[in-house]
């Protein structure tokens, strides 16, 4: 879709990327691992069993992603268009 969206916009000067996000310290997961310690797990392994599954062996920051964001929001991403980015500690190249 993403690629599809930028072929169709290039003409007109719209640029159409992706942003992937894997696990990101945000509101939203520390409210799951407090919900799935209800389920007989800790908070705290809930999070390391998060952060087992990045290579980078952490969870990523709302900081992180947004930096990319801005990025490619900018004057100096005015050259892409049609990408994938995975924000997420994987390295997409050795994806399965």
């Amino acid at each position: 879709f993403t690629k599809c969206l930028a072929v169709e916009y290039a003409a007109e000067g719209i640029r159409a990327n992706a942003l992937c996000p894997g696990q990101i310290l945000t509101d939203m997961n520390v409210k799951r691992y407090f919900r799935e310690a209800a389920e007989g797990c800790t908070p705290e392994e809930t999070m390391r069993r998060a952060i087992a599954t990045v290579p980078l062996g952490r969870i990523g920051t709302a900081e992180e992603a947004a930096a990319l964001i801005v990025f490619l929001a900018s004057a100096r991403a005015s050259f892409v268009t049609g990408a994938v980015y995975g924000i997420d500690g994987q390295c997409w190249s050795c994806r399965a």
